[in-house]
C-alpha cells in the first residue's frame, strides 16, 4: 500500500537508487576477487614458479658437475685436468647464481628445512669434489700406462666415496622440487578458485540486477497504466 501511494518521481528514484546499489556491490564483489585472483597470480609468478625453475636448474646443473667429473678419469695429463676444472667452475658460478635466487624468496619452514639440508650435503660434497680433483692432479701422467695404483684410486674414489654423497645431494633436491611443486599447484588451484567464484558472483549478480530492473520496470508501467485504464472506462 506504501509503494502504490509513493509519486511517480520517487518510484523511478528508488528503482534507480536500487539499480544503482546492485551494480555498486557488483563491482565491490568483483574488485575483490580481482584482488584475490592478483594476490595467488603474483604467488604463482614471483615466488612458486622461480622455486620450480631454480631447483630443476640446480639438478640440471649438478649432473653436468657429476659428468665434467668423469670426464677426469679419461684424460690423461694434469692438463686436461685443468680444462675439466675450467668447466666445472663455469658449471659452479651457474649454481650459485640460481643458489643466490633461491635464497632471495621468503621460505615456508618446510622448505628452509630442506634447503638447510641440501646446503650440508653442498657443503659435504664440495669437499669431496675437491678431493677427488686432488687426486686426479696428484696422478703420475708420465708413464704411458700412467700409474695403475692410484688411476684406481681416483676410479675408485668417483665411484665409491663420491657417488653416494652426489645420490644424497640430488635426493634433497628432488625432495625440495616436490615441495616447491606442490605449492605451484595449490597456489595455481587458489588462482583458479578465486576466478570461478568470481565469474559465479559476476553471473549472479546480473541476473538479479536485470531481474530488479525488469521487475520494477513492470511495477512502475502497472503503476501507470491501470489508473489509467481505470479512468477511462470511468469517462466511458
Amino acid at each position: 500500500m506504501f509503494l502504490a501511494n509513493m509519486r511517480m518521481a520517487t518510484k523511478l528514484g528508488a528503482g534507480f537508487a536500487l539499480v544503482t546499489l546492485l551494480t555498486l556491490a557488483l563491482g565491490s564483489i568483483s574488485l575483490w576477487q580481482m584482488r584475490q585472483m592478483d594476490a595467488s597470480t603474483r604467488a604463482v609468478v614471483q615466488h612458486a614458479m622461480p622455486s620450480v625453475v631454480d631447483v630443476s636448474s640446480l639438478r640440471e646443473l649438478w649432473s653436468r658437475l657429476r659428468r665434467a667429473e668423469a670426464g677426469i678419469l679419461n684424460v690423461n695429463s694434469v692438463a686436461e685436468v685443468d680444462g675439466y676444472v675450467a668447466q666445472i667452475t663455469r658449471v659452479q658460478e651457474e649454481i650459485q647464481a640460481h643458489e643466490r635466487s633461491y635464497e632471495s624468496l621468503a621460505r615456508q619452514p618446510q622448505e628452509q628445512q630442506l634447503w638447510e639440508r641440501y646446503q650440508q650435503l653442498r657443503g659435504q660434497y664440495a669437499q669431496t669434489h675437491a678431493s677427488f680433483v686432488q687426486q686426479a692432479r696428484d696422478k703420475d701422467y708420465s708413464q704411458p700406462e700412467g700409474d695403475l695404483l692410484l688411476g684406481d684410486a681416483v676410479t675408485n674414489f668417483y665411484v665409491g666415496t663420491a657417488e653416494p654423497a652426489f645420490v644424497n645431494l640430488l635426493d634433497a633436491l628432488g625432495q625440495l622440487s616436490s615441495v616447491n611443486r606442490e605449492q605451484a599447484d595449490q597456489t595455481a588451484q587458489e588462482a583458479t578458485r578465486s576466478y570461478q567464484f568470481a565469474v559465479t558472483w559476476v553471473l549472479l549478480g546480473m541476473g538479479l540486477s536485470a531481474a530488479v530492473a525488469l521487475v520494477w520496470g513492470w511495477w512502475i508501467t502497472r503503476t501507470v497504466t491501470v489508473p489509467v485504464k481505470q479512468a477511462v472506462h470511468a469517462a466511458l
